[in-house]
């Protein structure tokens, strides 16, 4: 303890005096200090030996902590003690904030199961819930299917009879599943085999092709997805969706027209542009694969100062009578007499040093 101190904090740990001191003056720089002795002590003499044999296993206690740690100084043991107790207190304080947590936890979820159990009437409602061995089996054996809601709204606006209104046949229909592509149809069919009541889950266009099909195999591929792969997902789903000879047949007929006649359409507002102006064009083309074993090559013409895509050309190497080498100059020379043929003015055409593409330019 230094000469002039001030005591600015005291503690008592575990019956250790802990005091935090500063020296009188600016420059003087605050110190820990532990002292085991207790401030004003005013006992009788009767109970001083006690006192002495607790003060000196205090000291005792204190020279094992400083051995033990591999401490340097009574500072250090001082802080190290400071530190324990703070400790103490913050896991302390994580039990009590944790218990009060799962206890409002746990209140949270009886009041959601109790406004999950009952109508805004406040009657209770029976709701379908996993409770059993049986009821979770027969929810891994159970079928997803793709459904619109507003089909569900419908079904539900409807509300079939229970009996059969053909004639005077008065029997229960009874409800028939099946799927047509990723579409569920419920049909309600008596014993007499009237039908009562038809439901699909998803809208019908043209043709009797499902809205869930055509959405989800545009869905595939814009996304860049492969099909083997969602199909696989829809497996491990139980999830019906179209089959790969629907998926390809959309992709066919729908799809890819949709994509080429769009692109042409933003092509040419691109090229209006351009219209009486020379033209400097950037061009390069991208291999599917490296070596020469390529199976598609693309290029990319790009306008020099807007760097707007102009064209672009993909093709099969069968195009080039299976030779990978001559594709890339196949791919230039189709793209140049596409852009001239939409009366494009070309000045300039930028490439790499291509062999093939280099005497072509040259003739």
């Amino acid at each position: 303890m230094r000469i002039g101190c001030i005591i600015k904090f005291a503690k008592v740990w575990r019956g250790v005096h802990v005091y935090a001191c500063g020296g009188h003056g600016s420059d003087s720089e605050a110190i820990w200090a532990i002292s085991p002795y207790r401030l004003h002590e005013k006992t009788e003499e009767s109970s001083k030996k006690r006192r002495q044999d607790k003060h000196f296993g205090q000291i005792d206690r204190w020279k094992k902590i400083k051995s033990d740690k591999g401490l340097a100084h009574h500072v250090d043991v001082a802080r190290y003690l400071i530190d324990c107790e703070l400790l103490e207190l913050e896991n302390s304080d994580n039990l009590e904030r944790q218990e009060v947590e799962e206890n409002s936890d746990s209140l949270e979820r009886q009041e959601v199961d109790t406004v999950e159990d009952t109508d805004e009437e406040g009657s209770q409602t029976s709701l379908p819930r996993i409770s059993t061995d049986e009821d979770i089996v027969n929810l891994l054996d159970g079928e997803f299917c793709l459904t619109f809601v507003n089909q569900l709204l419908e079904l539900a606006r409807e509300r079939p009879s229970s009996q059969c209104k053909v004639g005077s046949c008065k029997s229960t229909p009874q409800i028939r599943t099946f799927y047509r592509g990723s579409a569920l149809y419920l049909k309600w069919v008596c014993e007499e085999g009237h039908l009562s009541y038809c439901w699909c889950s998803q809208p019908i266009l043209n043709r009797r092709m499902h809205s869930g099909d055509i959405l989800t195999a545009s869905a595939i591929l814009m996304s860049g997805n492969n099909f083997g792969k969602v199909k696989l997902l829809a497996k491990m789903l139980n999830l019906r969706v179209l089959s790969a000879d629907v998926f390809y047949r959309i992709q066919r007929h729908y799809l890819v027209p949709c994509i080429d006649g769009y692109w042409l359409q933003h092509q040419q507002e691109f090229l209006s542009k351009y219209e009486g102006k020379d033209v400097i064009l950037l061009g390069d083309g991208r291999m599917d694969s490296p070596g020469y074993s390529a199976q598609y090559c693309s290029y990319t013409f790009m306008e020099n100062s807007t760097k707007d895509i102009l064209s672009l050309t993909t093709l099969d190497k069968r195009f080039t009578e299976k030779k990978s080498t001559n594709l890339e100059k196949a791919c230039f020379k189709q793209g140049i007499e596409e852009l001239q043929d939409k009366g494009l003015q070309i000045s300039e055409v930028v490439t790499d040093a291509h062999p093939q593409i280099g005497a072509e330019m040259s003739e």
